[in-house]
């Protein structure tokens, strides 16, 4: 089963505050979203994530990048905890 997009948008979209850009990753069902975080320190909290929907095995697997170790690994947990299976 594919990661109906109403999921993506209400988890990542609303809840994490990320734009769903559409288009953009030539495979039709995988994602990709970008953020900007508030840091304490004065690096960028810029955030690029790539969802990859594997329907066939019914997983995802998500490629987070930023200059911050700390914020990719905030956003994969966080993304991991309310995408993931219960």
């Amino acid at each position: 089963m594919p990661l109906p997009e109403a999921t993506v948008e209400s988890v990542c979209g609303t809840g994490l505050k990320f734009a769903v850009l559409k288009g953009v990753d030539p495979t039709a069902g995988n994602y990709v979203l970008a953020g900007k975080m508030a840091l304490a320190t004065q690096q960028d909290g810029t955030c690029l994530v790539r969802l990859e929907v594997n329907a066939a095995q019914a997983m995802c697997r998500a490629s987070v990048r930023s200059n911050s170790a700390d914020l990719c690994g905030h956003v994969s947990k966080s993304l991991a905890a309310q995408l993931g299976a219960p």
